[in-house]
């Protein structure tokens, strides 16, 4: 079988919001999918799809191996699964409707409240001359609304009050970017990994601790996720399983399992929650995660018993079912 890996090129990301670099490590899902698939004995070629995508219309392959994640318009990731079905290529991952919902985080969150999942109390701020509602709670998070991977979400997201809220809205805004402000829930930071579609495979629930941060709010930032020399990346460690009640364990799967199905994710995702009280505040369902082999869903995979190739190949799998 002749696979396709689909990437877009990363070398045009701009660097966005001055506390951050949006280009570290851009290649690890690519080599570490090319690498499985070539050990598993398929046929890999590599194609970058540019911001205009016209190269899809050429395409010939037998599956495309999705990894289209990072364009400058993140709406652009939607139109690539549109064009391979419309031109009958099947392709790991999530469809278009999955992406285009979960490129708005407000639109995701409206869709969490139609299905009654549980989610921090949230507004869409469209200028930095709104009036924060009253029923908002300090602390808030504030969280570009069109960006994913932590972009924009350091330890200042988190806001104490009105001066502090207003001045890292006007700082989202810069980017040209509407904020979404959140309740910020003090409680633990879960991770659920989902492979599957109608009846989909919930892998162990799986819990981030943080050391050392009395002084910080205990967040996953950009620099928790992404910046290797980072203190809060050296001081946030998975625990799989996580260090829950079997109470908690069931409500927790029973909500991610209504998440995913209402962002209507197909493939495999990750779900990102808040645990406090014991429930568990759905923040963010994230299709077509990070696939690199120190990926969070990589790592929880193996923490289940699945190597890395088997990991691969049930993505496969599950694609040419479609």
């Amino acid at each position: 079988m002749k696979i396709t890996i689909l990437r877009n090129n990363r070398e045009v990301l701009d660097t966005k919001y001055e506390e951050i670099d949006t280009n570290d490590g851009i290649y690890d899902d690519v080599h570490s999918v090319r690498n499985a698939l070539i050990s598993l004995g398929y046929k890999v070629k590599e194609l970058v799809v540019d911001e205009e995508i016209k190269i899809l219309k050429k395409l010939k392959t037998d599956l495309v191996f999705n990894l289209c994640d990072d364009f400058l318009d993140p709406m652009k990731e939607a139109v690539v699964p549109l064009v391979l079905q419309q031109k009958n290529i099947k392709y790991t991952g999530s469809g278009s409707s999955s992406l285009l919902i979960t490129a708005n985080k407000y639109l995701a969150k409206l869709k969490f409240l139609q299905s009654n999942i549980p989610t921090p109390n949230f507004q869409l701020f469209i200028n930095s001359n709104q009036r924060l509602r009253s029923d908002l709670k300090f602390p808030l998070i504030v969280k570009p609304n069109n960006e994913h991977g932590s972009i924009g979400i350091t330890a200042r997201a988190v806001v104490k009050n009105e001066e502090e809220l207003y001045k890292r809205i006007r700082f989202i805004m810069k980017e040209k970017c509407n904020a979404l402000v959140e309740e910020y829930i003090d409680g633990k930071e879960i991770t659920v990994v989902l492979i599957g579609k109608k009846n989909p495979m919930v892998l162990p629930v799986s819990e981030i601790v943080f050391k050392g941060f009395e002084n910080k709010p205990k967040i996953m930032s950009y620099e928790a996720k992404w910046v290797k020399d980072d203190f809060a990346y050296q001081q946030t460690f998975r625990k799989t399983p996580a260090d829950i009640t079997k109470a908690e364990e069931k409500e927790i799967i029973k909500q991610c399992k209504k998440a995913y199905k209402a962002i209507g994710c197909k493939g495999y995702g990750r779900v990102d929650l808040r645990l406090k009280n014991g429930i568990p505040y759905i923040l963010e369902v994230n299709p077509n995660p990070d696939l690199s082999e120190d990926a969070a869903l990589s790592n929880i995979a193996r923490e289940s018993g699945m190597t890395y190739n088997d990991l691969i190949k049930k993505i496969i799998d599950l694609a040419i079912k479609e």
